[in-house]
């Protein structure tokens, strides 16, 4: 049934992104977790995470580039997307020259929804009206996985068998943890924009805050090393660009008091889920069997690499493997240049939205700096770059955060100033 509906909504989305691109992507954000819940069901060899996949770049990249932005910072981020594309389609020329064409337009496809990922909001949702739909529809598709992963928490169902260091992780129907997780992250993030962003009443924000302590259950449930430290890293960046030292003592607090009505179930957790680093840095454990191995499977394919014919290592052999790292995975699949233009757009990013929300410390500047923050340490032990709707949410708040902000040595704007300027993007726009 849950698949029927998401056709359906596919569908649906699929008309939209040809008729109304600006509604079509939203509902596309707002269906994302449910199409995503449906990996298992096929038609033919792809499934309805392929076919979401293809129709946004395909339909909406035509409407985006001949977009122009009347802002300083959009030749930067034209740049970023350049070098993006550029480090994720060098390895295509191998997979072409091995006849591997059927794997050449998929890389490809990933690689025009991260470029996308770039303009997607910044084009279509820079006015004070656009930014309030955005803010509704990431909240909208936080409700499905939000409320799968809390009636697992309570039923003890389980769809899919995961486990780290011994402990169960509840992933929902998704293929594994990465997919809850991160959609449990945004859903926090749009939490965090639509309560500092708009004028709400004293119930919506209850309501808000309420669903920000379900995503964090259901957050700290799939058991994700990864997940607590971008949560952590979060707590950090948003109590200092905040100067929210009071309110980051009472969210202490609050963690203290729970793990003690809880008898230390919070920490034993935590423990138990880096029970091999912890052995590691007692002298107890090889690092190869560090990050659930990943250590091992590091060295083993940078080892590999190393053996590979010069003309590989320098462009890549196309391969998608999983190296469980997204800068190994680029080396392999890129080569060096491929690595060296990923680097170069990925401090260029990193940098851009730093200076933005240093000028100036908005909701959705704050919100880019996490977003950004939560892309750096899960490429460290996955791939983001392989999925789409991981990179339409962080690269897309990247680019509306740094396309509204001021240029440097410039007041202030409020968001509504971006109205006029996107009325003309959107109708050229499509």
């Amino acid at each position: 049934m849950l698949f029927y509906i998401a056709a359906v909504l596919c569908f649906v989305a699929a008309l939209l992104l040809v008729a109304r691109p600006y509604w079509g992507i939203l509902l596309t954000l707002a269906i994302n977790p449910v199409v995503a819940a449906t990996w298992e069901t096929r038609i033919g060899d792809f499934s309805l995470n392929h076919v979401i996949g293809v129709i946004v770049p395909v339909f909406v990249l035509p409407r985006l580039i001949s977009v122009d932005l009347p802002h300083p910072n959009w030749a930067r981020l034209k740049l970023i997307a350049v070098l993006f594309l550029l480090a994720n389609l060098i390895g295509v020329m191998a997979l072409i020259s091995e006849g591997k064409a059927v794997t050449a337009i998929e890389t490809s496809i990933h690689a025009m929804n991260g470029f996308i990922a770039f303009y997607l909001f910044a084009v279509y949702y820079r006015s004070s009206e656009g930014i309030k739909h955005l803010t509704i529809a990431l909240l909208i598709s936080g409700i499905f996985p939000v409320a799968m992963g809390l009636y697992q928490a309570a039923t003890g169902v389980v769809w899919h068998q995961r486990s780290s260091a011994g402990i169960l992780r509840y992933v929902g129907m998704y293929h594994d943890a990465v997919s809850l997780k991160h959609f449990g992250l945004q859903t926090l993030l749009a939490i965090y924009i639509a309560l500092h962003q708009f004028k709400l009443s004293q119930l919506q924000k209850t309501l808000l805050l309420g669903f920000g302590a379900c995503s964090c259950v259901v957050i700290f449930n799939v058991y994700s090393k990864s997940a607590l430290a971008i949560l952590c890293a979060w707590f950090l960046i948003w109590a200092l660009l905040q100067n929210r030292f009071v309110g980051a003592a009472i969210i202490g607090a609050i963690v203290a008091l729970v793990n003690a009505a809880t008898q230390n179930f919070l920490v034993n957790s935590v423990l138990q889920l880096f029970q091999k680093e912890i052995a590691f840095n007692q002298g107890e454990l090889d690092r190869r069997f560090l990050l659930a191995g990943r250590v091992s499977i590091w060295e083993d394919l940078y080892n590999d690499w190393k053996l590979l014919p010069f003309g590989e290592q320098l462009f890549g052999t196309g391969d998608a493997i999983p190296a469980h790292n997204e800068f190994l995975r680029i080396l392999i699949t890129d080569g060096l240049v491929g690595l060296a233009a990923f680097l170069l757009a990925t401090i260029l990013a990193t940098s851009l939205a730093a200076s933005t929300v240093l000028r100036n410390k908005g909701p959705l500047q704050i919100a880019a700096a996490l977003a950004v923050a939560m892309w750096g340490i899960d490429c460290i032990g996955i791939h983001p770059g392989l999925y789409s709707y991981y990179m339409w949410f962080v690269w897309g708040i990247v680019g509306l955060a740094v396309t509204l902000s001021p240029s440097r040595g410039r007041q202030p704007q409020r968001p509504a100033v971006a109205r006029g300027p996107t009325r003309q993007v959107v109708h050229n726009a499509g």
